[in-house]
């Protein structure tokens, strides 16, 4: 990246490791140690939780040739339990490490999934039905993120309003963006071939056919 040192580079990555730590700690959800290595990464980041990551990464796995990933949100920055070809994360509060990773990670595609602010707040969980997720400041920090690199030819931005209006379009873009992905359904077929997990489930308020009554 023009105007970064590999030193600079390398120190703001170390920062972020500690910060995504600190924050396991306090949670109670630090990791085992993992040793796996992926031969590509795609990597989901969004404007805001309640974005629409937990629909991409679904449409992904069932739309395309992909052999790991973990159960629900796994951070950019840890390692997969096993050796694979490819794996596909997400982490909705990601995407201020794009401009750091991109640079140094050649085998890091990420997908920023861009939702309708309105939306992103209103959207709720059914986990915590009477909670919100997000607030307009946050969206904006994210959105910032993006702005940095969206012009990177590994980050790939999607609406998630084309998500969900036009499933097929957008999996064609992203095969045109992310070359080494080998289609196997389409995404407007991916609820009947999508295996989410308890977590993954309760964010998408259920497997259905992808619809247009969230926008």
């Amino acid at each position: 990246m023009a105007g970064f040192s590999t030193a600079v580079v390398a120190g703001e990555m170390v920062k972020g490791e500690l910060q995504v730590q600190n924050s396991m700690e306090k949670k109670g959800t630090m990791p085992t140690p993992k040793h796996g290595s992926s031969k590509h990464q795609i990597h989901i980041v969004g404007c805001s939780p309640r974005s629409g990551t937990t629909l991409m990464v679904e449409m992904l796995m069932a739309g395309f040739e992909i052999d790991a990933a973990p159960e629900h949100e796994m951070s950019v920055l840890l390692a997969p339990d096993n050796d694979c070809e490819i794996l596909c994360t997400k982490d909705p509060l990601e995407a201020d490490l794009a401009k750091w990773l991109l640079p140094v990670r050649k085998n890091l595609s990420l997908i920023f999934i861009l939702r309708d602010p309105r939306d992103v707040i209103v959207s709720r969980h059914t986990k915590e039905p009477d909670k919100y997720f997000s607030h307009l400041g946050l969206w904006k920090k994210y959105v910032k993120a993006f702005e940095v690199c969206r012009e990177h030819p590994r980050f790939v931005c999607i609406r998630y309003e084309d998500l969900v209006t036009e499933p097929d379009l957008t999996q064609e873009r992203i095969e045109k963006s992310i070359p080494f992905l080998k289609r196997k359904a389409a995404f407007s077929d991916y609820h009947a071939h999508a295996k989410p997990g308890k977590k993954s489930s309760d964010a998408l308020l259920g497997l259905r056919p992808v619809a247009t009554t969230s926008i």
